[in-house]
């Protein structure tokens, strides 16, 4: 999700986006297997981390927080965003689903047909 932010004090903002749609697709934080985030300048690294050290504490109490790859990028597609989050979330108490198993192909009929001379 991309969101626009005011820098530094306004990088929480995604985070806590983030936390709202998790929500509303039955996850929280706690559910998050992996963060991805796009900072479009160096600048920003700071405040983001700020924002990590006010937010997840809540989040993750026993301080193991997910992994997050932290990309700094030119520009997103929206030249006036300034940050994105992607969070990859696994929703509790949902099993896997069995894979579906291939059954045998069915022979069909090759017709061919000519029209008489």
């Amino acid at each position: 999700m991309a969101i626009k932010v005011l820098v530094p004090k306004g990088l929480g903002k995604p985070l806590d986006n983030v936390r709202a749609v998790l929500a509303a697709a039955g996850c929280g934080m706690r559910d998050v297997i992996r963060f991805q985030t796009f900072l479009t300048g160096a600048e920003y690294i700071e405040g983001f981390m700020q924002a990590r050290r006010e937010v997840f504490p809540a989040c993750y109490p026993d301080g193991a927080y997910p992994p997050n790859t932290l990309l700094v990028i030119s520009r997103l597609v929206r030249p006036e965003l300034l940050v994105e989050i992607e969070a990859l979330a696994v929703r509790p108490g949902r099993a896997a689903a069995a894979p579906k198993r291939a059954g045998k192909p069915r022979a069909r009929k090759a017709r061919a047909t000519r029209k008489r001379r």
